[in-house]
């Protein structure tokens, strides 16, 4: 077993629940096993983060769970 941060496991939560629509660029890279600014050079290059949609708010990124979850094989609880 592996030890997963308070991080992660916020992250983790939040990915799981329905009522969640986004999440941080930094919160997508914890999933993904990546660092914050691999995440954000990626971004920056490409204009998407592994493929998936980026929504910028001003200085923020955003990430949709929708294809996060699709990406990551995360089948979403009914509640």
């Amino acid at each position: 077993m592996t030890y997963q941060t308070p991080q992660y496991q916020q992250a983790k939560v939040l990915l799981d629940s329905p009522e969640t629509l986004t999440l941080d660029a930094p919160e997508a890279a914890l999933l993904l096993g990546i660092s914050k600014p691999h995440c954000y050079q990626v971004i920056a290059e490409t204009g998407s983060l592994a493929g998936l949609p980026i929504i910028k708010i001003g200085n923020r990124i955003k990430i949709p769970v929708g294809p996060l979850r699709m990406l990551l094989g995360v089948t979403q609880q009914a509640s």
